[in-house]
Parts: structure tokens; C-alpha cells; sequence
């Protein structure tokens, strides 16, 4: 047998086998398909839809002719065919056609689509006749069996309206014609009943109809995806189809789960029943004993490819006889109740799976932003209950040092938490863990009495629990727990969730003891582990709202070793490092509990005193600590005595923020050594102050030598134009404790000293390098510089102010020098070194002119080129009506002089109008811009000369350099 064609449908060669069987017996049907190549198991003649070559039948058909010694073979399988089709529905469509002729061109009709390899055409038809002409496609595959074989079903056509018929063939192929043809006569039969053929069209349409419903019920179950829903309406759609009064479906989803039951017009425990004895023996046993009292049962199995899924059983009126057309009905819903099960199961499948993705993507994100464990903890909780669908979840953190586990956060449905400390019964199990985090489950048969408590407070018989471990180091147990019964499936599947999840919360926790272990190294001294200097101040600050907001009062401490020194220098800095540990550890055993201990550095402490009732309450507590450091501490095997020196301020009688409060404490403690050490003193306002000053020019003599002075510029814009041409340095002093701090809180105190060279001299050198850079970079810019009484009196300015031109290749016309009025004109011979600055080709200025006691007519034999009038005289100026006949006067002063005229201190709009009406060159002031750090002027620079391509403004240079050249 050729076997691999579609020609012919294979349920003709099952009928000829069928006909051979009933003819000739099993031994002869299975000679026949031996001799045709065809095994009698082949899937093609079992049932279902399958297709056969043209070949293949004609090789059966010789077979069985010479088998049974039947020449007319194929007649034979055209009645069989036909009493098949009799006891199907297909004798209903031929009655309902209403006679023999129109029934014969019902089944010419079909005929093709169960054999393709001929054409066959009705070319006559009338009350007692038809005429079939047939052709082969291919006239190598003509055999008589086709046409023998629609003779023999033809033939048997008019049977069914009462008549016989008769079948000739007066043309055939297989007799050198080219074509064959078939003439099938009847007698005139009697009109078939109306009620005969309304019966069996109302048969055809209530077998379309069942067609109909099912294919509307696959539609519809596409749509449910709630698996009971879905079974229910299989239920319904088969009891209309098969007018059952009862319907039972039980059905396993997972292997491993208890089945579901659901039913039709039987009570839940029938149900049950009739279920588990389905379950337990079988459709077969089951319907012959158990199920019989519910009525005549129709059992189909509900199967996938993959295995057996459950029952759909339908109970039939009792003593009902159990018809082909219903088991075939049944096993059809029962193939679609299987098909929904999968859908559904797959589909629940992948919402859970991504609903889990979704949360473990959630969690990632949450976990990442967590800023604490505690935090972290009630995320991963939530997260459990979401994933699984478990009632109650929670998160255990290892208490190593108390031997137990506690409860940190706890996620439950309904219920009671249960006891929130697990005591770890066999404490190799925290190493075991360590070692191998896998997951497991805890079950109530065989945990211990303290898990068992647990299990009995959340109202589960087992959980399932993961270790949280990161880096080796475990941090705790993730445990949940179901109240219903679980599946294998169920289970592993809760065991891998929790174990992904304790994977994230391991490495969210350990992230996060990390980031508090750097932030406590940046908020702690590494030595003692006392607050640092930004935590003591960020305390103190809180301290102090608080008191302002209760009335209370704060207390400041700065406490400083007395000749700590020495225990370095004598026993070296491990024992220094050693007796400052000590130190710290018994002045946080003498304080109050509220009280803050930090190590500022080196020997120094301070002490936070917050919620005083008064402020001699901080004494109290400062001659405690002092009278505790004079026991002795052992260091390296000697016994080391210790004193301190305390100074004291406190809110809200010394001060009211914790920059006054720490400089007074501080300087009270400067007091406290100056009075012979070991013992306190309280901020006095006038002893404060002068400690105060000692200790800004200690400060300051450390400045300069730690690069602390900071440089700003204040732009000279030229009037005219409104561009900068020029720039005023000035000295700033970034403090280390107070921050950026202006010339005025350390000048004076510099001038005294005679720091203010070494203050100059730093000015100067870094006034003068910025201006290379500007001049080197393409925007020159005349930068000026103030000299001191000292430095004119001293003799190495000009050399100074000569080396720098040089080593920095430095135009001097970029270089002001500013001396203040009073120091112009209060000497009565101004020192030679102004008259070799003037030969080194720089400008000098007279600053702040107008608020010396000088005399005018000097100004006509002083070498200067600039006056700038100080802000004394514009600071009258008002709006609309500035009286400027002063500033007139000046300003034409110095014209007369040819003196270049800088208005300094131009603070609004109003001054600004005022000074444009004068006149002068330049100006500068807050209106126009304010001291800036370099990199701003410089930026201020850039887009000026990019708004104004070309070479810079030049302002006209007045001053004696131009009368003599006019001379």
C-alpha cells in the first residue's frame, strides 16, 4: 500500500475491511491488509478524519474480491457505506431532501469530497430516474471499485421512501469508454409523509444546532478565565445538548493538588462522593456501584495530551439507555473542558508569573531607595504575600548576641502574629545556614516547641522558610505559610519565590549596614567612636530648637586635655591614642544620659548640655567630669593623672546660636588654662573678647600658613560703557569653624599684630598671578591691590612688586597699588618707595579719598594717578534730587590734577544716576556687581568679550605719567 496520498477518505477502505470482517471473518479482513501493504492497527482506520491514496483502495479492493470470491466486491462496500450512513445522520439529510431524485443529487454532491481523484456530474434527473456521469482526473488510477462501489450506495437511496431501486452502467471506462455512466430507476414512489420529513429535518437541525451550540460554547469559554466559571458553563451547555437531569465535574488541575468538584442539581456532599468514588475506582466500578442511585451514568474522561485531568459525568433518568450519539456527545464537552483547563491553568501560569515579575521588579526598585531595615523588611513581607498568595509571611533577623531570631515585620491575612522571639533551640543551625541557605519547610509534626508556638500563632500547620544570607553572613529567616493544604507543586513553587526573595532582602540589607557603617564613620571619631565635629554641631543646632520652642536652656563644653602633649612625646602616639580612648569612655560614664559626648580632635572635647533648667546646671555637670578625671588611668602599665581645662557658654545667656556658643565656649576654655589649668570658667563678655582676639591672631598666624585666605574680586565698571576694566581685590578668610569671614573681623587684629605684611604679601602675590592668568588668557584685566603703613615703610615692597612683574611676566599697567588718604597725608614725606613703584611703571591710587585730614594742595606734588572717593559720599544721595555738589567739586578736583576718578561704594540705582551726572571714569559697588571668587570674574570676562569681539576698552589713563608725557 502506498499510503501517502489524500485521494480518499480512509473511513471507505475501514467500511471495506469491516465488510470482509462480517463476510469472511478476522483472519480474512487482516489477509486483506496484509496483501494491500496496510497493518490492521493503522492509525488511518481508526477514528477520526484521515485520508488514503487512490492506489491503497484499489490494492484493497482487489484483495478482498479475491479473498472472498466476490467479483461485485465494490457493490458491497457501497452498502455498507450506506447502511453507515443509515444509522447516522446522514439518512436524515437524504429524507429531508423529499425524494429520491433530490436525495440522489444530495449524495452526487457529496461524493467528491470523499473521493477527489473523479468528476462526477448529475446529467439528468427526473421523478423515476437519474443519470451519473463520472470521469477520472487521472485515467491511470480508473478502477472499477468506484464505480461498483456508488452503484451499490446509490442503489439503496430510494429505499428510503418505501421504493426499490436499481443501479446500470451502460458506459465505463474500465470498457475503452470515455467516460462512465451510471443510470439509477425507481419506481413512482407515494409523497414521502410531511411528518417523516419534518422529522428528520428537524433531526439535521437539531444536530447542526448541537454543532452550533458547542462551537459557540468553545467561543465563549475563550473569553472566562476562571476555571470553575468555565466548568459550569460546560455543565450547562451539556445538559441542554444532552437532556441529562444531573452533571457532576471533578477535576485535578496539578497532579499533585486535591481535586475540585463541581455539579449539576446534586448536593455538595452527593458531590463529593460521587467524586472520590470516581477517583478511587474508576468510571467503570464507579458507575456499576456507587453512582447508579443518581440515575443512569454517562462517564467521559477529561484528558490533555500530556495526562488525565478529571471526569464530566452526566446521570441520564434512571432505566435511560445509553445512546452512541451520548457518550460521543460527552467525550466532546469533556475534550473541551480539558482544552479550557489547560488555557486556563497555562493562563493563571503566566499572570502569576508575572505577577511576580512585576513585584520582584517593584521590590528591586523599592529596595534600592530603602533606607533602613526596618524598611527593607516590611517590603520584602508585602512582596511574599503577593507572589505566593500566602496568608501570612514575615521577616525573622538573627539576635546573635540574645541567641534568638526576632520578628521584624509581619504580613497576615487575619489572625494573631504569634510570638515575636524565636529561640534558636540548636544553635548550629545559624552556621548550617551560613553554610548552605537553602530553602526549606518547617512542619508542625516535627518542629520543636518554641517553632511550633509560631506555627500555632499563625494558624498554619507548615511555612516555608529561606535563609537571608549575603557574603556568607546571615542576617535572619524569610518565612510564610498557607492555611489551606498545599501541592508538591504549590510548595516548590513558594520555596523558590521566597528564595529569590530572600536573596534580595540579603543583599538590600547588607547594602544597607554598609551605608550605615560609612555613614556612622562620617558622622564618628574613628577612635572613640564619639560624635565627630558635624554630628556634635548638627545636635547642638536641634538642642537649641528644642530649647527655644520648651524655655530651656543648652549648655556648651569645650573641653581641653591639659599638656596632653607630654604622653605622646614621653610614651609615643599609641599610648596618647590609648589614654584618649579612656578619656572618652569616662566622660560619657559622668555625664547625664541626655548629654552628648564628642571628640572634636587631637586632646579636645566637647560636651552637649541640653534640656538645662538653668545654666549653672552645665557647671554641675562639668565639675563632675573634672572631679572623674583625677583618678588615674592605667596606660601601658602607668598610672597617667589627667586634667582638663573647661570653657562654658550656654543658650540663651551667652548666645543664641551654636557658631557664638562654640567660639565663647572655646574661648572661655582659654581663660580656664590662663588661670592655671584644671578647671572651668563660664563665657565672660569682656574676658571673652580679649581671649577672643589672642586666639583669632593664633588662628590667623595658622591661616596663612594652611592656605585658609581666599581672594575675591570687586569689578570697576568705565561709565560709559558699562564694561569691567578693572577689579579691586580683597582678602577673605575661609575660617575653619566660621566658616567665610570678612576683612573687618581680622584686619584690625592683623595690623596690631603686624600679621598684615604676611597678609599683604599673600595678597599681592595672589592678586598679581590672577591677573597674568587673565592678561595670558585674552582678557586683561587692571587689578588693584591696598598697601599697608607697613609695607610703605618697609623697604622691600618695590623689590617685591619688581620680582613678581617678572616672574610672572606681568604688564605693570595691570597693577594698582591703593594707599588710604590717611596714610598719604598724614606723613609729612611720603616714603621713597612710592616714587620706585612709580619707575617700576605701575599706577598707584589714593583709596578711601576725602576721609584723611590731608591737604588738598599736596595732591599737585603726590605721584598718584587715581583718586577713589570714598563711599562716605555717596551714600547722601537720594532720589530724585541727590545733592552731588560735594562729589562735583572732587570729581573736577581731580580732572584739574589729570587724575582718573574711581566712585566706589554704589550701592542702588538712585546712587548710580546720581554718580552718571558727575561723571567720573569708573565706578563700582553692589549695583553693578558684587565681590566674586576669580573663576566668576573670569566667566563675567569671557561673555563680555564675546558680546564685544576686538580688543579690550582702554580707559583713558590720566595722572602725572600723562602730563609728562605732555610735557
Amino acid at each position: 500500500m502506498t499510503g501517502g496520498g489524500s485521494d480518499i477518505t480512509a473511513a471507505i477502505a475501514r467500511h471495506l475491511l469491516s465488510y470482509v470482517r462480517r463476510a469472511a471473518g478476522d483472519a480474512a479482513a487482516a489477509q486483506v491488509s496484509a496483501a494491500a501493504g496496510l497493518a490492521v492497527d493503522d492509525p488511518r482506520l481508526g477514528p477520526g478524519q484521515h485520508w488514503i491514496s487512490a492506489e491503497a483502495l484499489v490494492a484493497l479492493a482487489d484483495a478482498a474480491a479475491s479473498v472472498t470470491g466476490d467479483p461485485e466486491v465494490g457493490r458491497r462496500l457501497g452498502e455498507e457505506l450506506f447502511r453507515a450512513d443509515e444509522a447516522g445522520a446522514n439518512a436524515d439529510f437524504l429524507v429531508g431532501a423529499g425524494d429520491p431524485g433530490a436525495a440522489l443529487e444530495v449524495a452526487v454532491a457529496h461524493t467528491p469530497r470523499m473521493i477527489t481523484v473523479r468528476r462526477y456530474d448529475l446529467v439528468e434527473r427526473s421523478d423515476e430516474h437519474a443519470v451519473v456521469e463520472s470521469r477520472a482526473l487521472n485515467p491511470a488510477a480508473a478502477h472499477r471499485v468506484h464505480c461498483q462501489m456508488l452503484a451499490g450506495h446509490w442503489a439503496r437511496i430510494p429505499g428510503l421512501f418505501g421504493v426499490a431501486g436499481a443501479v446500470t452502467e451502460p458506459l465505463c471506462t474500465a470498457r475503452g469508454d470515455d467516460r462512465c455512466r451510471l443510470v439509477v430507476r425507481w419506481d413512482r414512489p407515494a409523497p414521502v409523509a410531511e411528518e417523516r420529513r419534518t422529522r428528520s429535518r428537524r433531526r439535521v437541525d437539531e444536530l447542526v444546532g448541537r454543532f452550533e451550540a458547542m462551537q459557540a460554547m468553545a467561543a465563549e469559554l475563550a473569553t472566562i478565565d476562571d476555571l470553575g466559571a468555565a466548568l459550569e458553563r460546560i455543565i450547562d451547555r451539556a445538559g441542554a445538548a444532552m437532556l441529562a437531569s444531573r452533571f457532576l465535574v471533578t477535576v485535578r488541575p496539578q497532579a499533585d493538588a486535591p481535586p475540585s468538584v463541581f455539579s449539576a442539581h446534586l448536593d455538595a456532599d452527593t458531590a463529593e462522593r460521587a467524586a472520590e468514588s470516581l477517583w478511587a475506582l474508576g468510571p467503570a466500578r464507579a458507575a456499576e456501584d456507587d453512582l447508579t442511585s443518581l440515575g443512569t451514568p454517562v462517564v467521559a474522561d477529561i484528558a490533555s495530551r500530556d495526562r488525565h485531568l478529571g471526569y464530566l459525568a452526566a446521570f441520564l433518568p434512571p432505566h435511560s439507555t445509553v445512546r452512541d450519539i451520548d457518550e460521543r456527545l460527552l467525550g466532546a464537552y469533556a475534550g473541551h473542558a480539558a482544552a479550557t483547563i489547560e488555557r486556563v491553568v497555562a493562563a493563571e501560569e503566566a499572570r502569576l508569573q508575572h505577577r511576580a515579575a512585576t513585584a520582584l521588579l517593584e521590590l528591586s526598585h523599592s529596595l534600592a531607595a530603602a533606607r533602613s531595615i526596618p524598611e527593607i523588611t516590611e517590603l520584602v513581607t508585602t512582596a511574599v504575600g503577593e507572589i505566593t498568595g500566602c496568608d501570612v509571611s514575615g521577616v525573622w533577623l538573627l539576635d546573635e548576641a540574645d541567641g534568638c531570631y526576632r520578628l521584624q515585620a509581619i504580613r497576615e491575612s487575619s489572625g494573631l502574629p504569634g510570638p515575636r522571639v524565636l529561640r534558636i533551640e540548636n544553635p548550629a543551625e545559624i552556621s548550617r545556614f551560613e553554610a548552605e541557605p537553602a530553602p526549606f519547610v518547617l512542619r508542625r509534626a516535627a518542629a520543636g516547641a518554641a517553632v511550633g508556638e509560631v506555627l500555632d500563632g499563625w494558624q498554619v500547620e507548615e511555612c516555608q522558610v529561606a535563609p537571608i544570607v549575603h557574603r556568607g553572613r546571615l542576617h535572619g529567616l524569610l518565612a510564610t505559610g498557607s492555611r489551606r493544604p498545599l501541592a508538591d507543586s504549590e510548595v516548590r513553587s513558594v520555596l523558590e519565590a521566597v528564595s529569590a526573595l530572600a536573596h534580595h532582602a540579603g543583599t538590600a540589607i547588607d547594602n544597607t549596614l554598609l551605608l550605615e557603617q560609612v555613614r556612622h564613620q562620617a558622622l564618628h571619631d574613628s577612635l572613640t567612636g564619639l560624635p565627630n565635629r558635624p554630628q556634635i554641631e548638627e545636635r547642638a543646632r536641634l538642642a537649641l530648637r528644642n530649647a527655644r520652642r520648651d524655655g530651656t536652656a543648652v549648655g556648651i563644653a569645650f573641653v581641653d586635655l591639659d599638656r596632653f602633649k607630654n604622653v605622646n612625646d614621653t610614651l609615643g602616639h599609641v599610648a596618647g591614642d590609648d589614654l584618649i580612648g579612656r578619656v572618652a569612655e569616662r566622660l560619657g560614664r559622668h555625664v547625664r544620659p541626655s548629654d552628648v559626648v564628642a571628640r572634636l580632635g587631637g586632646d579636645e572635647f566637647l560636651l552637649l548640655l541640653p534640656d538645662l533648667d538653668a545654666a549653672a546646671r552645665a557647671e554641675d555637670v562639668v565639675q563632675r567630669v573634672l572631679d572623674a578625671l583625677r583618678a588615674p588611668f592605667s596606660v601601658d602599665g602607668e598610672a597617667l593623672y589627667v586634667s582638663a581645662s573647661v570653657g562654658i557658654a550656654c543658650y540663651p545667656d551667652h548666645g543664641d546660636d551654636y557658631g557664638t556658643l562654640f567660639a565663647r565656649a572655646d574661648a572661655a576654655m582659654y581663660v580656664a588654662k590662663a588661670g592655671g589649668r584644671n578647671r572651668y570658667a563660664v563665657h565672660d563678655g569682656a574676658t571673652a573678647a580679649r581671649r577672643s582676639k589672642l586666639k583669632l591672631e593664633s588662628e590667623l598666624h595658622r591661616a596663612i600658613e594652611r592656605g585658609e585666605l581666599r581672594l575675591h574680586f570687586q569689578p570697576q565698571v568705565a561709565l560709559r560703557t558699562g564694561a569691567i576694566v578693572a577689579a579691586e581685590a580683597l582678602v577673605r578668610w575661609q575660617h575653619p569653624s566660621l566658616g567665610l569671614i570678612g576683612p573687618g573681623t581680622f584686619l584690625a587684629v592683623a595690623e596690631e599684630s603686624g600679621l598684615i605684611v604676611d597678609v599683604d604679601r599673600w595678597v599681592r602675590r595672589a592678586a598679581l598671578a590672577q591677573a597674568a592668568r587673565w592678561q595670558h588668557g585674552g582678557t586683561p584685566l587692571r587689578v588693584s591691590v591696598n598697601a599697608s603703613r607697613h609695607d610703605l615703610a618697609g623697604a622691600g615692597l618695590v623689590a617685591d612688586v619688581a620680582a613678581l612683574l617678572l616672574e610672572l611676566d606681568l604688564d605693570p599697567e595691570l597693577v594698582e597699588l591703593e594707599i588710604t588718604d590717611r596714610i598719604v597725608m598724614s606723613d609729612e614725606d611720603l616714603p621713597s618707595s612710592v616714587s620706585g613703584l612709580r619707575d617700576l611703571g605701575v599706577r598707584l591710587a589714593v583709596d578711601d579719598f576725602g576721609t584723611g585730614s590731608s591737604v588738598l594742595s599736596r595732591l599737585h606734588h603726590c605721584p598718584v594717578d587715581v583718586l577713589k572717593i570714598d563711599r562716605t559720599f555717596i551714600e547722601p544721595f537720594s532720589y530724585p534730587d541727590p545733592d552731588t555738589r560735594l562729589v562735583d567739586g572732587l570729581v573736577s578736583m581731580a580732572r584739574a590734577l589729570d587724575l582718573e576718578v574711581v566712585i566706589e561704594g554704589v550701592e542702588d540705582a538712585a546712587q548710580a544716576a546720581a554718580v552718571r551726572q558727575v561723571g567720573p571714569e569708573l565706578a563700582q559697588g553692589f549695583h553693578y556687581h558684587r565681590p566674586m571668587p576669580a573663576e566668576e570674574l573670569t566667566a563675567l570676562l569671557e561673555a563680555q568679550a564675546a558680546r564685544t569681539p576686538g580688543p579690550a576698552e582702554v580707559v583713558p589713563i590720566r595722572g602725572r605719567r600723562a602730563r609728562r608725557a605732555r610735557r
